[in-house]
């Protein structure tokens, strides 16, 4: 695979000065060692060492134009599996990640056109973090407490605009679900809120994710549009978007694959699926005066019901064995999405003090959270102070008022092109709060970039 991308990256490399005016290209080689403060356990966040590369141009007058971007990723050791145990990294294992393999054409008329067709990253929304409007493309996890990062994916877009106004068309042909954490926390359901309460008795002492990822088909193309203005008071914009949540859901028949009657514990298999939505939303960017800038989204999603059973054939093997009185009439079930509307949300303000910019943000809904008696809110906090050109100081703190998570860094950097720093982060809350589960993101880190 790796020596026929690159075949194919040389070909366009050799062939673009035929086609094109000047060729501009790139690349960069990070690295990002992370470890456990109580442990000292190696946390991988996807990029302990990534080399990556970039080409493009534009010819014909400038109304053609070419990206190609691929980064190559060696991943450090993780105590934990990703929820496909077919995608296990060993400590030695590269991955592949393809930011961008894409064609565009230029219209020029009364009303400009840009086609682009190919790999790339549909960004919509307002906000520079916590996006609630930027459905389009599957979200990045690998680090989960970064939500504006996105995968890119094979897509068409259209894109009409003139005098201010735009309007945008996009269709998505394949699904790609989101890529999820590679350590010790998880996005996943909680399995204590999953098994129905008629065998709420039972412990669980395993619990095996079975992804259902849909197969290629035309039935499952994602398909959207936006309509954006950009005037004196502001930048508006609305969308829609019908697809497949790139976050999986526990959807069917939960499968008891294992249980020990004297203590009360089984083990369970759950299956995830990606169920269907649509999503409306509106987003705004202006000026409140005073140097403050505001940006605010709201997304109202439209979701399939989803529900996770106990099969009647398993139910009836618990009674023989005594593990359960009877079997329950009906059937117990869990409802995970109701079918009902979700209302997601988020408003920021930030504002500059000489070198220290300040972002202070409210989220209402995190991504996992699909039921509207499951949404919470947030705060977030984040500072940035340059202190002097060379060196930068970032901040971050977010709360669930109940859990926290907090986390800085001090950057230096060299000309543009050499930045070495240290970082950390920390959570912490009760058992049921977003940030006990993701735990394992606490860390000690030193990373570096070089860039050309």
């Amino acid at each position: 695979m790796i020596r026929r991308l690159l075949l194919v990256a040389c070909c366009v490399a050799l062939a673009a000065p035929a086609l094109a005016g000047p060729i501009d290209g790139g690349g960069h080689v990070s690295f990002a060692l992370r470890a456990d403060p109580e442990d000292g356990k190696l946390v991988d966040l996807g990029d302990t060492i990534v080399a990556g590369g970039w080409l493009g141009g534009r010819f014909a007058d400038d109304l053609v134009g070419f990206r190609a971007a691929l980064d190559v990723r060696l991943h450090g050791p993780s105590d934990a599996d990703r929820l496909d145990e077919a995608e296990t990294q060993s400590p030695t294992e590269l991955s592949l990640r393809l930011r961008d393999a894409w064609i565009e054409l230029e219209v020029e008329s009364s009303v400009d056109m840009a086609l682009r067709v190919g790999v790339q990253e549909i960004r919509w929304g307002a906000t520079d973090a916590l996006r609630v409007a930027d459905p389009v493309s599957p979200y990045d996890l690998e680090n989960p407490i970064d939500q504006d990062r996105r995968l890119a994916i094979p897509a068409m877009s259209v894109l009409l605009h003139k005098a201010g106004w735009s309007f945008q068309v996009v269709a998505v042909p394949i699904f790609f679900r989101a890529a999820m954490p590679r350590g010790s926390f998880d996005l996943v359901p909680d399995i204590g809120r999953l098994l129905p309460d008629e065998l709420g008795g039972q412990r669980v002492q395993e619990v095996v994710w079975r992804l259902d990822a849909p197969e290629p088909s035309l039935k499952d193309v994602g398909v959207g549009s936006r309509l954006f203005h950009s005037g004196p008071v502001g930048d508006f914009g609305l969308s829609w978007y019908w697809g497949r949540d790139s976050l999986p859901q526990a959807d069917g028949s939960l499968v008891i694959t294992g249980f020990q009657t004297d203590q009360d514990r089984i083990d369970v298999a759950v299956p995830l699926t990606f169920p269907r939505r649509h999503i409306l939303a509106a987003d705004y960017r202006g000026d409140l005066g005073a140097g403050i800038g505001l940006a605010a989204e709201l997304a109202v999603l439209l979701p399939a019901g989803t529900k996770v059973t106990a099969p009647l054939g398993q139910l009836e093997a618990l009674v023989t064995l005594g593990t359960l009185d009877q079997v329950p009439d009906p059937l117990p079930g869990t409802e995970t999405q109701d079918g009902h509307p979700v209302v997601h949300a988020t408003v920021a303000v930030d504002r500059a003090f000489g070198p220290v910019r300040v972002l202070l943000s409210y989220l209402r809904g995190f991504p996992t959270e699909r039921r509207m008696k499951d949404v919470e809110d947030y705060l977030f906090a984040g500072l940035r102070w340059s202190i002097i050109d060379s060196l930068v100081l970032d901040f971050r703190s977010m709360t669930d008022f109940d859990g926290w998570l907090v986390g800085g860094g001090l950057t230096w950097l060299y000309r543009d092109t050499f930045e070495l720093g240290v970082a950390a982060t920390w959570t912490g809350g009760p058992t049921d709060s977003l940030f006990h589960r993701l735990r394992g993101l606490r860390h000690v880190a030193l990373t570096g970039k070089v860039t050309f």
